[in-house]
């Protein structure tokens, strides 16, 4: 059907630079903003429009905008826009050149399956982790963390900084393939709704997926058949990626522990944990 906006219109304050992408309700764009400079617009599609759709989505991006916080990506107006098409709802936010968590993991798949190290992931997860925590000690769950809304910052390319943020907070859509991976048991089960422990479920399918490149469990050939996905058990990491050690597999099994009374509870139990297994080991080895 093709992009909403054009390259080189004027939208929301400044001029529209190019399409960044797109999903099934949105599309991004980098705007460059007299003020600002570079910002990343999301425009909803006009399917979401509709006032009783788009109000929640809005609302969300405004309670993310209350967050100023390194690994939440800021959000500096949600709100509706003039357009010739009609005004047009859309979430004005920093803009990230390094694309996100899921441009590192196709990357990764792409280079005939070259893993990330265990230092590497958990170093990636922390991150996560110190974003989630905030929004979480703040009483929010986010509802839809995966690789496409973890962003990914080139702070320093010479000494190879990175900062990783997580975006979208509560915009995840029902049906949505690329959501329904990270959603805990009893979410499918229908036996609770979102809680701190079906994210901390989310963050471990991440750690897994980025050891492993594989997802920990087979939701996608096992649901269209009716069976549980989480019945045959989780595979350790150790056993793809020689280094993950057994204490680590520890930290992923409770993260992704089919009962969420036994997980972590929170983001911040989870960073705790991974910040006792990094001192644990050798002292050239933790911050390599």
């Amino acid at each position: 059907m093709g992009f909403l906006l054009k390259i080189g219109e004027t939208f929301a304050g400044g001029r529209v630079e190019k399409e960044v992408g797109e999903s099934s309700s949105s599309e991004v764009y980098l705007v460059s903003h007299p003020g600002r400079g570079h910002l990343a617009i999301k425009v909803f599609k006009r399917i979401e429009q509709d006032p009783d759709q788009l109000k929640p989505l809005l609302d969300k991006a405004r309670i993310q905008q209350q967050f100023r916080h390194k690994n939440i990506v800021r959000i500096y107006d949600a709100g509706m826009n003039e357009h010739h098409l009609g005004d047009l709802g859309c979430i004005a936010m920093e803009y990230f050149s390094g694309g996100s968590l899921a441009t590192l993991l196709d990357s990764r798949r792409a280079k005939q399956g070259k893993r990330l190290s265990a230092r590497k992931t958990v170093e990636i997860i922390e991150q996560i982790c110190n974003g989630l925590s905030a929004f979480h000690g703040a009483g929010h769950v986010h509802g839809d963390i995966k690789p496409e809304n973890i962003l990914v910052d080139l702070v320093n390319k010479r000494t190879d900084e990175v900062r990783y943020c997580v975006a979208d907070f509560g915009l995840g859509k029902a049906g949505d393939p690329t959501t329904e991976f990270y959603q805990p048991p009893e979410r499918f089960r229908e036996e609770r709704t979102d809680s701190f422990a079906s994210d901390v479920w989310a963050v471990g399918v991440i750690c897994y997926q980025l050891l492993t490149l594989e997802f920990p469990f087979r939701v996608k050939e096992f649901l269209p058949q009716g069976r549980d996905p989480f019945d045959e058990g989780l595979k350790p990491a150790s056993g793809i990626n020689r280094s993950v050690n057994p204490s680590l597999d520890e930290i992923i099994a409770k993260a992704l522990c089919a009962d969420p009374d036994q997980r972590y509870q929170t983001a911040t139990e989870l960073l705790a944990a991974l910040g006792q297994w990094r001192h644990s080991l050798p002292g050239t080895e933790r911050y390599r």
